[in-house]
């Protein structure tokens, strides 16, 4: 096994205690949290935005807004609470987006592990977290710390969550030799990735986590959308190398149950649905994140990748340098 590999096996075996260490230093600061947010940042460090916004969305009237890009959206005022993540402090887009923020007199929370945005001077309360870490394998860090600075203004009931959480990530662990087995089938092909709402934030995760861990071309959708223009590609040439993956949980409406049911029942052996755990929605979703994790790291595993392996990225950032 990969040193990388194992290293990241072993991280995802933490899932459950990292997000609840960073959810305790969170919570302990004690910020002041309004109904509307903003969240800026990208890739491993954006997502995080895109859960809290499936977790709020579902039990609270908050309004959360997540901005991936250069420009915030211009509406957002003194009345938001804005929230920027990147782990590495050194995100060009989202330091862009804080600037930007920063000159309109707004506060930004921070939360990031170091660099250029920790340094940043203005209205900008940090929240340092630990280092060391690939920006995608520090997410359970960072959303971690997120969910815990607003936890008091929503108080999301959190339940069984912390030991059911941080068991189940043990269980994966030692079931990855039964895992990667289970998967080996996925090592060569596209895989199209389909979700209700309720896990569309997972299904974003999972799509990015096969392109960097395993460097797989992926696809996500999101249904009953899919099933207005999507679902037409299927009456074209299928490629054989292109598979669905179905995420599934007791959090679908049960119409939007029918249109996975139909594509699944369509596509015979080329779809595998995979069942979030039973429980509260969070804990469906921190779940099935860390099964997914596993899933994209053991794929990495069999096509002998590095996961941590990012060159197209480091060529593009040298590409930016040179361009500006």
């Amino acid at each position: 096994m990969d040193s990388h590999v194992e290293e990241y096996v072993s991280l995802i075996g933490d899932f459950g205690r990292n997000f609840f260490e960073s959810f305790e230093r969170g919570r302990s600061r004690g910020i002041s949290c309004s109904d509307r947010i903003l969240v800026c940042g990208m890739g491993g460090s954006g997502i995080s935005g895109d859960y809290l916004k499936s977790v709020l969305d579902r039990s609270t009237s908050a309004e959360v807004v997540v901005s991936k890009g250069y420009v915030p959206p211009s509406y957002v005022d003194d009345g938001w609470t804005v929230f920027a993540i990147s782990y590495s402090g050194n995100t060009e887009e989202t330091l862009s987006q804080v600037q930007m923020l920063l000159d309109r007199g707004l506060k930004v929370h921070a939360i990031t592990s170091g660099g250029r945005l920790q340094g940043l001077s203005g209205d900008v309360d940090v929240h340092v977290v630990a280092g060391g870490f690939q920006p995608r394998a520090a997410f359970p860090m960072l959303f971690g710390y997120l969910f815990g600075l607003v936890y008091d203004r929503f108080k999301i009931p959190l339940g069984e969550l912390e030991s059911r959480l941080s068991d189940y990530c043990g269980v994966l662990i030692d079931g990855y030799g039964s895992l990667k087995a289970d998967f080996s089938g996925f090592k060569d092909c596209i895989p199209f990735i389909l979700t209700s709402s309720s896990l569309s934030c997972v299904g974003t995760r999972f799509r990015c986590q096969l392109n960097e861990n395993s460097k797989l071309h992926a696809a996500s959708f999101e249904s009953p959308e899919f099933s207005h223009n999507g679902i037409v590609g299927l009456d074209g040439d299928f490629p054989s190398a292109l598979k669905f993956l179905v995420l599934r949980s007791g959090f679908e409406d049960s119409r939007t149950s029918h249109h996975l049911d139909f594509v699944v029942d369509r596509l015979g052996g080329r779809a595998i649905s995979i069942e979030a755990e039973s429980g509260s929605y969070l804990y469906s979703l921190l779940s099935l994140t860390a099964k997914l994790d596993l899933v994209s790291v053991a794929l990495a595993d069999l096509r002998s990748v590095d996961p941590y392996a990012i060159p197209s990225i480091n060529s593009l950032k040298s590409y930016l340098r040179q361009a500006s």
